[in-house]
């Protein structure tokens, strides 16, 4: 019984951190999307901030189906390497490839450029269930040290790199 429990908090925990992840992560996207939609799409300030909801809000969404196929792969007899190297390749190349899409020149509406950046961003998602995965299945025990400790060396080059050091 104490175990079930401590899984359902668990559970609830995650999903709780996986959507302020989500909100966080595309503060400053949001910020973006919302000069977008108000200087491409001609919409005013509250037009444009429901607009720009839109990413986290798919986000949230794909990160569900993203969960839940990767399970599926498993559960089938998939290896849950292969399983975590789709769902990170899926992390990566779908936002390139819908950035790519929307910087050409094709002739497309705003409001498809709109769709394309909140597609890529929502396919983004992938990566919760392949690189941040990948410390649970390594180390159950552990997993949140592993991931405190890569995380912390992934973002220290960022205030190396920051445009204040660079300018100075």
């Amino acid at each position: 019984m104490i175990v079930r429990s401590s899984k359902f908090c668990f559970k609830i925990v995650q999903n709780l951190v996986i959507v302020l992840r989500t909100v966080l992560t595309t503060g400053e996207s949001n910020s973006s999307i919302c000069m977008l939609c108000s200087e491409e799409l001609n919409l005013n300030l509250t037009e444009a901030a429901w607009v720009s909801i839109l990413p986290p809000l798919a986000s949230i969404f794909v990160t569900g189906l993203a969960a839940q196929l990767a399970d599926n792969l498993i559960s089938r007899g998939i290896e849950t390497t292969v399983v975590r190297k789709i769902c990170q390749s899926i992390a990566f190349l779908s936002p390139a490839i819908c950035m790519t899409l929307s910087s050409l020149d094709l002739g497309l509406p705003p409001w498809e450029i709109v769709g394309i950046l909140t597609g890529g961003l929502a396919l983004s998602s992938f990566a919760l269930s392949g690189l941040y995965c990948t410390h649970q299945d390594m180390s159950p025990e552990y997993a949140s040290i592993l991931l405190g400790i890569t995380n912390t060396v992934g973002a220290v080059p960022g205030f190396g790199c920051s445009p204040h050091w660079l300018s100075s």
